[in-house]
């Protein structure tokens, strides 16, 4: 943290040093946010003082700015997030960050790097069952938002804001009767793909019968890469649908597809992408 823009200097014990100026009002002192000055005939600023942190390198979760340590909200605020640094909400229902509210002045957000909400689970695959049920793939979640904003916010962005990716629908699972009682076939549909960030993978969809007919379970998100799909198990004439792939930052996911056969469960709906700004009072957001 510390101090940044317009600055005034005194000399003392022979060093020039940066100084905060206050001023007497009403018969007590007080920090002065901006001095003008007039050259020329121009009135021109003086002075302004911004208290500024900046996140230090690595991984950061669930940012309050309210608990900044030191935060000075009489003037205006900075927050800087370096290229090197990440915060990421913890959950979907979590965010990134929060911008807190009392602002005497601006505040300010730099970001250089990521700042992401949580990406969205994976629905898992439906499977095959023993009464020849072939069971529905499971929705993918929603993705989180990424900025909970709770005051007017300048953002300059050079870096990525972006809620989290929808997860993957599941595949449906699927039932085949050929010649009864003898060949019915049985297939379970594979799991979705989590959305970005860190969203989970879907469980695989089982087959009554086990073997081939399983399908496969979809993979989990990491910070920059959506998670992949599961294949649908394929038993007979049984073909259980594949999961849908995670979104990627601020995308949705992909919808489950349907599973083959005589029953076929239906394919898991896809997760929505987070918003990159929840601001439900309809503060002002400025980007620059």
């Amino acid at each position: 943290m510390g101090m940044f823009g317009l600055s005034i200097k005194a000399k003392a014990g022979g060093y020039w040093r940066t100084t905060t100026p206050y001023v007497k009002a009403n018969g007590s002192w007080e920090k002065v946010k901006v001095a003008w000055v007039k050259a020329a005939g121009n009135w021109k600023k003086a002075y302004e003082y911004e208290w500024v942190f900046t996140f230090s390198s690595g991984p950061h979760n669930d940012v309050d700015f309210d608990t900044l340590s030191g935060i000075d909200k009489y003037h205006n605020v900075r927050v800087v997030v370096p290229s090197s640094a990440s915060i990421v909400a913890s959950t979907t229902s979590a965010y990134a960050i929060k911008t807190g509210s009392g602002y005497g002045n601006k505040l300010t957000i730099e970001n250089h790097g990521k700042i992401l909400g949580r990406g969205g689970n994976a629905g898992a695959g439906g499977s095959s069952t023993s009464g020849n049920e072939a069971q529905p793939g499971g929705a993918g979640a929603d993705g989180g938002n990424c900025i909970y904003v709770e005051c007017d916010v300048t953002i300059l962005n050079n870096g990525t804001i972006s809620g989290g990716g929808g997860g993957g629908g599941g595949g449906g699972g699927a039932w085949e009767n050929r010649s009864w009682p003898s060949d019915n076939d049985f297939a379970g549909g594979g799991g979705g793909g989590g959305g970005a960030p860190y969203g989970l993978g879907g469980a695989r969809g089982v087959s009554h019968y086990g073997g081939a007919g399983h399908g496969t379970a979809g993979s989990a998100a990491d910070l920059n890469s959506s998670g992949v799909a599961g294949a649908g198990g394929d038993d007979g004439y049984a073909h259980g649908g594949d999961g849908g792939s995670g979104g990627a930052w601020g995308l949705d996911g992909v919808n489950g597809a349907n599973g083959g056969g005589q029953r076929r469960g239906a394919g898991g709906s896809k997760g929505l992408d987070g918003e990159d700004y929840y601001n439900p009072s309809g503060y002002t957001i400025t980007q620059v």
